[in-house]
């Protein structure tokens, strides 16, 4: 059953027989449902449903981050927000088949489009305690930097398929900082993205993609656990 939100004359959302309405982009769109085929899918088209099913879930813990870091743009028309043109990206130019099993390029990822000069990240790390380490160099300075800069580094744990986003870390004067992971990400392949973004928000840099690093937190609970029982 379809609902009316805005009088006779407004748009609808639901079903209604053999059409469906919904909201595309702001717009109200009514169309007909698809029909159901017999017909067995290409290989092209498996391809590309494949396709579609990993990047939108690699996109679902990271669409408010990157809606809010990308300019709207125009196409034939309509507007695309960011998570729609880092969508079109991954689908063209961010995939591969390794195994036979599709895969993100992490280094072909895009998180955010900006116009602040980032600062140039020497390294990141894991400390002993498993803790990430970041080190930088301020020495990009332009009318557009400001000591009070702030970082932003986001995490993607390839094995849980999951983002973890550390905010306003630090600022550009301070050379380097740390942080902790989420405490639930005990092993995988950790990739690092780094973004700058001004203090009171109003530009941000163009994400940039450092490197992965292996967490494996279960090798040193396993060394603990030998221990104590050794000591008993």
């Amino acid at each position: 059953m379809a609902e009316i939100k805005e009088g006779i004359l407004g748009g609808v959302r639901g079903k209604v027989g053999t059409v469906v309405g919904y909201q595309f982009r702001g717009k109200n769109i009514i169309r007909a449902l698809p029909r159901r085929s017999s017909k067995a899918a290409s290989d092209a088209q498996i391809l590309q449903r494949s396709k579609f099913k990993i990047v939108m879930a690699f996109l679902k813990g990271i669409q408010k981050f990157v809606n809010a870091h990308y300019p709207i743009i125009e196409v034939d028309g309509d507007q695309k927000i960011g998570i729609d043109q880092l969508r079109s990206t991954i689908m063209k130019d961010g995939l591969l088949v390794i195994d036979n099993t599709l895969q993100i390029i992490p280094q072909r990822v895009l998180l955010s489009i900006g116009v602040l000069p980032p600062a140039a990240i020497k390294k990141v790390a894991f400390l002993k305690d498993h803790k990430v380490k970041v080190q930088w160099n301020d020495t990009i300075v332009n009318v557009l930097t400001q000591p009070t800069d702030q970082l932003i580094v986001i995490a993607y744990n390839d094995e849980l398929d999951a983002f973890h986003i550390e905010e306003n870390v630090a600022k550009r004067e301070d050379k380097y900082t740390h942080f902790n992971l989420n405490e639930n990400w005990t092993k995988g392949n950790i990739h690092f993205w780094s973004v700058w973004t001004a203090a009171d928000q109003s530009i941000h840099s163009t994400s940039i993609y450092h490197y992965s690093l292996v967490l494996d937190k279960t090798g040193v609970e396993e060394d603990n656990n030998a221990n104590v029982e050794a000591a008993e």
